[in-house]
């Protein structure tokens, strides 16, 4: 368990109690305070706000599902916006409400969907998902009064109590008629928040826990996908925002008529280097050591770049030279005794980095965190730092094996995957890659389009950016992955730059 330093010195033993629990919180991480403690705003949000994306897109760990909980748990999502957009007493109201996922008991378990699926009773996906937005719009108070006069008794009874168990409710919105009041109902609901001078958007994740097999949610994330394209055009005050894996959205099986309009309606979350220190940043400089914290790295950094952002506390607006200044403060120029090592600024970025160039701010933070808890077991540097390099160094392999348990729980395959890798010497020739580390593939687990075809399965492990491509067309893993699959690295071969 990690409970946080309340010292209020600058005393390194508790600057790195503090930096030991840089991802955990004092309470639940669905509490709107711990939140906006843990939160950083950045640019990508003002695109995810604009009323016409509906998708937000994103990679494992890039903060989709955070992001999902903050916009239900405010009560003015431009908040987000620093500065914000408009007050929350502005003309044109915004709520969100969630359509799908997140705690609680509202909606179908994972069960309960694979045997609709198994037997064949969600073959029409729109439709579900149509009489899943008549229930959410039946229990919100913008939409209520509106919806439940047209549904009529017995559908607004199983849409109102029962729908996590769709099956109580799909035969019935079947029947032409009650598929008509359900789309009435719709909207009713529409023409209800739209006379409120309001905007209700209704928000989805966890799509791809769905169902027990990705192979399975690919239909029904589909049938999501196209109900929504379709519904925007109809309605002018119910929108969505779907958030979803970037690699599902590429998948072959997602594709219908239409849906190429899907992608300048999406934005994709992606960190950059600035926005991933500033969130340590955030993170330390929010906490119960502030003012230690301040003392410790504020004095080189400009006091303007470190400001209060009413609700989100102090956020910073630090640029590459306060973070070089803060990895120097914190572990020192270099990553040993001269540059040949790597310059530290750089290092942490280079290494925790997959293929496509891209950082889970997950890992980044874990990388502080774990060797916080390292060095703290090791006993503090003699310098007056508060890691040692080589106690970074360690910590990488750790967050490497982080790493792949947390892609286990998207991705089915990984640990059959990374048994085939265990102890083998990379970059390898692609035709070796392909006999030695591919073998006893469970081809169902993949894109139905690159089944039986291992050429195919190693360009979509580069797509996700677990594998790389060597200017010699040989295949490399990136270090976030390669010490969690249990590789070893061949030298000499040059690392990309982030």
């Amino acid at each position: 368990m990690c409970a946080r330093s309340t010292a209020t010195q600058d005393d390194r033993g508790s600057l790195l109690e503090d930096l030991k629990c840089l991802t955990k919180g004092g309470v639940d991480e669905f509490e709107l305070q711990e939140l906006r403690r843990t939160h950083l705003p950045i640019p990508e949000h003002r695109h995810v706000l604009d009323r016409e994306t509906l998708l937000i897109l994103g990679g494992r760990g890039t903060g989709k599902t955070r992001l999902f909980n903050v916009l239900r748990k405010l009560d003015n999502p431009t908040e987000l916006l620093t500065p914000p957009a408009r007050t929350a007493g502005a003309e044109q109201r915004e709520q969100y409400t969630a359509g799908f996922g997140g705690p609680g008991r509202v909606f179908p378990p994972k069960a309960v969907l694979t045997s609709l699926v198994s037997a064949g009773q969600l073959s029409d996906p729109e439709r579900f998902w149509a009489g899943m937005l008549a229930g959410v719009l039946l229990q919100h108070d913008l939409t209520r009064s509106a919806v439940s006069p047209v549904l009529g008794p017995s559908l607004q009874r199983a849409l109102g109590q029962d729908l996590s168990t769709p099956n109580r409710w799909l035969a019935a919105i079947e029947q032409p008629e009650e598929y008509g009041a359900l789309y009435n109902a719709l909207d009713q609901a529409d023409k209800a928040i739209e006379d409120q001078k309001s905007t209700l958007f209704v928000t989805y994740d966890d799509l791809d826990r769905l169902v027990s097999e990705m192979s399975s949610a690919y239909p029904l994330v589909k049938g999501l996908l196209a109900f929504w394209l379709d519904s925007v055009r109809r309605w002018s005050a119910i929108r969505c925002k779907i958030f979803l894996r970037t690699d599902i959205f590429a998948a072959e099986e997602i594709a219908f008529t239409d849906s190429s309009k899907l992608r300048p309606l999406s934005v994709t979350l992606r960190w950059n280097p600035a926005n991933l220190y500033r969130l340590v940043l955030k993170r330390l400089l929010n906490g119960s050591l502030r003012r230690p914290w301040l003392q410790f790295i504020g004095r080189r950094i400009p006091k303007h770049r470190l400001s209060e952002v009413d609700p989100w506390g102090l956020v910073p607006s630090t640029g590459e030279d306060d973070h070089r200044v803060f990895m120097e403060r914190l572990v020192g120029q270099y990553m040993g005794s001269d540059k040949r090592r790597g310059d530290t600024y750089q290092w942490f970025l280079n290494h925790l980095q997959d293929s496509l160039g891209d950082i889970a701010p997950r890992s980044f933070l874990k990388l502080f965190e774990i060797a916080a808890g390292r060095q703290l077991d090791a006993g503090l540097p003699e310098s007056a730092k508060l890691l040692a390099p080589e106690q970074v160094n360690e910590a990488l392999k750790e967050v490497s094996k982080d790493r792949i348990e947390e892609l286990k729980e998207e991705y089915k395959w990984i640990e059959a995957f990374g048994a085939n890798l265990a102890g083998k010497l990379v970059p390898m020739e692609r035709a070796e890659f392909s006999r030695t580390c591919l073998r006893d593939i469970e081809w169902n687990k993949f894109p139905e389009y690159v089944h039986d075809r291992k050429d195919r399965l190693i360009d979509y492990l580069i797509s996700l950016g677990i594998l790389r491509e060597t200017s010699d067309k040989r295949v490399h893993v990136p270090d976030i992955y390669l010490f969690g699959f249990g590789l070893k690295r061949k030298g000499g071969i040059r690392r990309p730059r982030a």
